[in-house]
């Protein structure tokens, strides 16, 4: 990404140069908030089943079989049925109109299955445990259900823009967005009240954050995004009487969606 910006300052430069030796308008433009409705295009996006993220390691379930402890790493984890998504991708640096650097601030709302369970899918309780469980060698609960439906995501990224999209003014036939950022998930929005669930006891469970990269193609007003998660939850535990040490490592987001461009 420096790179990236390194190479399109120093076009630009040259580009600015020669257009104030030749009167010719500048091959850099910076943004500029006097022309807001040049510099910002607005989409709306959508997945249908191609939607899940998972939060790093939040907490250890202990199952005992024979008198022997065996820890697993729990995750929460949300999977989106329908999301819909706003995005204004504000166009920070215009290299003539063939290419740009933009912050894309994408807010998700989904309709999802949200909960927290370990590596094996054991419905992890949150709920705390009585000194009569902790006798009788209990160390967690399992629940009967799901913790809630519904999350939010808002997500922060820097993206280099090719093509059809990078201005207002490009007119090729296609484009490409690489981009790469943070993004938040909160969720989930409503506690699962066929089993009365506690919000209070899974406050440390509902919200997490997680690097990613996107690519998008673009083509007149519609855009197709895949994005996805690029640093993977490594766990380290302990395991059986051996205490040999296991690994876990896996994907923390991915999402397939279909986008459309509003107005410029």
């Amino acid at each position: 990404m420096r790179a990236v910006l390194v190479i399109l300052f120093l076009l630009g430069l040259s580009g600015v140069s020669s257009g104030q030796e030749a009167d010719d308008d500048p091959s850099l433009y910076f943004f500029n908030p006097s022309e807001l409705r040049s510099s910002i295009r607005h989409e709306m996006g959508m997945s249908v089943g191609t939607h899940w993220t998972k939060s790093p390691m939040r907490d250890v379930y202990t199952s005992v079989v024979d008198g022997v402890a065996y820890p697993e790493p729990v995750f929460s984890r949300a999977i989106g049925i329908i999301s819909a998504t706003y995005e204004p991708r504000l166009r920070l640096i215009e290299y003539k109109s063939d290419a740009s650097i933009s912050l894309d601030i994408p807010l998700t709302l989904s309709f999802s299955l949200v909960d927290v369970l370990s590596g094996s899918r054991y419905k992890y309780s949150a709920e705390p445990l009585t000194e009569q469980e902790l006798a009788s060698n209990i160390f967690s609960k399992e629940r009967d259900g799901i913790v809630g439906i519904c999350h939010v995501e808002a997500g922060a990224l820097l993206s280099v823009n090719l093509g059809q999209g990078a201005t207002i003014e490009n007119t090729k036939t296609v484009g490409w967005t690489l981009s790469a950022g943070y993004n938040f998930v909160r969720g989930p929005l409503l506690m699962n009240f066929f089993e009365d669930y506690d919000k209070a006891d899974y406050k440390s469970y509902l919200g997490w954050g997680t690097p990613v990269a996107r690519v998008g193609i673009h083509a007149d007003k519609i855009v197709v995004y895949y994005m996805l998660g690029i640093t993977p939850t490594r766990v380290n535990y302990q395991t059986g009487s051996t205490f040999d040490v296991q690994t876990e490592l896996t994907n923390t987001y991915n999402r397939l969606s279909l986008s459309f461009r509003i107005g410029r």
